[in-house]
Protein backbone atom coordinates (compact mmCIF):
# COMPACT_ATOMS: atom_id res chain seq x y z
CA UNK A 1 0.00 0.00 0.00
CA UNK A 2 2.58 2.00 0.81
CA UNK A 3 4.01 1.82 -3.06
CA UNK A 4 0.55 3.08 -4.22
CA UNK A 5 0.63 6.22 -2.46
CA UNK A 6 4.51 7.16 -2.74
CA UNK A 7 5.78 9.76 -5.01
CA UNK A 8 6.74 7.04 -7.96
CA UNK A 9 5.02 4.00 -7.72
CA UNK A 10 6.52 1.36 -9.22
CA UNK A 11 3.71 -0.04 -12.62
CA UNK A 12 2.56 -2.86 -10.25
CA UNK A 13 1.30 -0.12 -7.58
CA UNK A 14 -0.28 2.43 -10.20
CA UNK A 15 -3.89 1.79 -9.61
CA UNK A 16 -6.18 4.34 -11.04
CA UNK A 17 -8.19 6.49 -8.25
CA UNK A 18 -12.08 6.13 -7.81
CA UNK A 19 -12.24 10.20 -7.43
CA UNK A 20 -11.01 10.35 -10.77
CA UNK A 21 -13.34 7.38 -12.65
CA UNK A 22 -16.80 8.48 -10.75
CA UNK A 23 -16.52 12.66 -10.39
CA UNK A 24 -15.96 15.93 -12.80
CA UNK A 25 -12.56 15.92 -10.87
CA UNK A 26 -14.09 18.53 -8.55
CA UNK A 27 -16.74 17.22 -6.14
CA UNK A 28 -19.52 15.84 -8.31
CA UNK A 29 -20.32 12.29 -9.08
CA UNK A 30 -21.22 11.77 -12.10
CA UNK A 31 -22.79 8.75 -11.92
CA UNK A 32 -26.35 7.86 -10.90
CA UNK A 33 -25.89 5.32 -8.76
CA UNK A 34 -22.76 3.96 -7.02
CA UNK A 35 -22.66 0.99 -4.73
CA UNK A 36 -19.94 0.01 -1.97
CA UNK A 37 -18.91 -3.82 -2.79
CA UNK A 38 -19.28 -4.23 1.17
CA UNK A 39 -22.95 -3.94 0.29
CA UNK A 40 -23.20 -6.14 -3.17
CA UNK A 41 -26.97 -6.71 -1.11
CA UNK A 42 -28.02 -3.27 -2.12
CA UNK A 43 -26.76 -3.16 -5.64
CA UNK A 44 -28.43 -6.56 -6.60
CA UNK A 45 -31.69 -5.22 -4.96
CA UNK A 46 -31.45 -2.05 -7.61
CA UNK A 47 -31.05 -4.38 -10.37
CA UNK A 48 -33.81 -7.00 -9.30
CA UNK A 49 -36.32 -3.62 -9.07
CA UNK A 50 -35.30 -2.47 -12.13
CA UNK A 51 -34.90 -5.30 -14.32
CA UNK A 52 -38.12 -6.50 -12.57
CA UNK A 53 -36.28 -9.98 -12.08
CA UNK A 54 -34.97 -11.61 -9.26
CA UNK A 55 -31.05 -11.14 -9.53
CA UNK A 56 -28.69 -13.54 -8.31
CA UNK A 57 -25.43 -13.30 -8.86
CA UNK A 58 -22.74 -16.94 -8.17
CA UNK A 59 -19.62 -15.98 -6.27
CA UNK A 60 -16.37 -17.10 -8.49
CA UNK A 61 -12.99 -16.72 -8.41
CA UNK A 62 -13.29 -15.39 -4.99
CA UNK A 63 -10.01 -14.87 -2.78
CA UNK A 64 -10.14 -16.29 0.58
CA UNK A 65 -11.39 -14.08 3.41
CA UNK A 66 -8.05 -13.35 5.53
CA UNK A 67 -7.17 -10.83 8.62
CA UNK A 68 -4.57 -8.16 6.70
CA UNK A 69 -5.25 -4.98 8.49
CA UNK A 70 -3.32 -1.68 7.38
CA UNK A 71 -1.02 -0.38 10.28
CA UNK A 72 -2.68 2.79 11.74
CA UNK A 73 0.23 4.88 10.07
CA UNK A 74 -0.51 3.16 6.91
CA UNK A 75 -3.59 4.05 6.78
CA UNK A 76 -3.70 7.70 7.52
CA UNK A 77 -1.23 8.55 5.38
CA UNK A 78 -3.24 6.24 2.87
CA UNK A 79 -6.19 8.41 4.05
CA UNK A 80 -4.03 12.01 3.72
CA UNK A 81 -3.06 10.89 0.15
CA UNK A 82 -6.57 9.55 -1.30
CA UNK A 83 -8.73 11.73 0.81
CA UNK A 84 -11.12 12.70 -2.27
CA UNK A 85 -11.18 8.59 -2.44
CA UNK A 86 -12.17 8.37 0.89
CA UNK A 87 -14.63 11.57 0.95
CA UNK A 88 -16.19 9.62 -1.79
CA UNK A 89 -16.16 6.24 -0.09
CA UNK A 90 -17.64 7.53 3.09
CA UNK A 91 -20.10 9.35 1.26
CA UNK A 92 -21.75 5.83 -0.16
CA UNK A 93 -21.21 4.04 3.20
CA UNK A 94 -23.47 7.02 4.86
CA UNK A 95 -25.97 6.20 1.84
CA UNK A 96 -25.66 2.49 3.04
CA UNK A 97 -23.93 0.88 0.51
CA UNK A 98 -26.34 2.93 -2.20
CA UNK A 99 -25.04 6.67 -3.29
CA UNK A 100 -27.91 7.70 -5.45
CA UNK A 101 -27.04 11.23 -7.41
CA UNK A 102 -29.60 11.76 -10.18
CA UNK A 103 -27.90 14.00 -13.25
CA UNK A 104 -29.51 16.66 -14.32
Amino acid sequence: MREVVSDKPPERAQIGRQFSFLTDGKTRVMADHVFAYEHQEAFLMFLSEHLQHPVEITPKNVSPLIDAPLGDETLALLREVRAEDFMLYDAVMEAKGHLVTPQA
